[in-house]
């Protein structure tokens, strides 16, 4: 069987729709690209990739952490689920670049949280 270029990569188009709204960090075209290839490609592998990635820009800057929980559960987030769907979506070195102005905006959010030696981690300076 012959395949037509045309015919056969319909998926792979849709795939990279998204993926660049999401290189742009534009939540409304990434999140109707995805909404289009999953409807057309339910069984997509990037598509629960991509909607990790699509809330990630959906959410930036909303607003101050206000606790070290909740600053450790958005950091744990981060490390465990948005930076593998980031490499799985991007490649590695493409990923972390992509990664960079989550990480950013995760500091500033967190920027009035004072230090505690019993939580390092959980305070603006280690995200930078």
């Amino acid at each position: 069987m012959q395949l037509d270029i045309f015919e056969h990569s319909r998926d792979v188009m849709l795939r990279n729709d998204a993926i660049l709204a999401l290189e742009r960090r534009d939540a409304v075209a990434a999140r109707s690209a995805i909404q289009v290839l999953g409807a057309e490609y339910p069984d997509d592998k990037l598509i629960p990739d991509l909607n990790v990635l699509s809330a990630v820009i959906e959410g930036v800057g909303q607003g101050d952490i206000t606790s070290h929980m909740a600053l450790r559960d958005a950091r744990l987030r981060m490390l465990d689920v948005v930076q593998p769907s980031a490499m799985r979506v991007f490649g590695n070195m493409a990923g972390m670049d992509w990664l960079r102005p989550m990480w950013k905006d995760l500091a500033q959010r967190a920027n009035r949280l004072p230090f505690k030696s019993d939580c390092e981690q959980e305070h603006c300076a280690p995200l930078w």
